[in-house]
């Protein structure tokens, strides 16, 4: 089942402050695309459910980007928030994978522990390999704005990476 990508973030920044590293917005984005990717490759389906578009600096999650773009390129100080309908009323919510999440949280955990080290702009970067998702769609659609980039080309795309870490082994 996929997640709100602000639950996906926020698991990110809780990883984080557990190994006291600052996240600023670029990196959190690119932590949870390489997530998302991640899952999507390992056969499990998309981990979050919100569209992620090929921006200028990489994959975006608009949604995410809206929520984070406060802090600019600061660290991320408290847990992403949304204003969200409970059947009754209003109100602000922190969004959160659910416990039973175990496979979803271990794919996250291991991004980090990959990834984590690296400034947002360094995953940037690697967002931009040539062939792979981002760069296909900014290829083929030279400036073009709010492009999705399609889960099957991102599926692909980490499917692959998958298959060669199996026969790196």
């Amino acid at each position: 089942m996929p997640y709100q990508v602000e639950a996906v973030a926020n698991r990110f920044l809780a990883v984080a402050k557990a190994a006291e590293e600052p996240v600023d917005p670029m990196k959190v984005q690119k932590l949870v695309y390489f997530a998302h990717g991640w899952h999507l490759g390992l056969g499990k389906g998309p981990l979050c459910a919100d569209r992620v578009e090929a921006w200028r600096w990489g994959p975006v999650f608009p949604e995410l980007y809206h929520g984070v773009k406060k802090w600019g390129n600061r660290a991320i100080r408290a847990p992403l928030e949304i204003f969200d309908y409970d059947g009754r009323k209003y109100d602000w919510t922190r969004p959160e994978l659910p416990a039973e999440a175990d496979f979803s949280d271990r794919v996250i955990r291991r991004v980090w522990d990959v990834y984590g080290h690296m400034s947002g702009w360094a995953l940037s970067q690697l967002t931009h390999e040539k062939g792979g998702p981002w760069h296909t769609i900014r290829t083929r659609f030279p400036g073009g704005r709010n492009l999705e980039i399609p889960n099957e080309l991102i599926r692909q795309h980490f499917e692959q990476k998958v298959q060669a870490a199996i026969a790196r082994d």
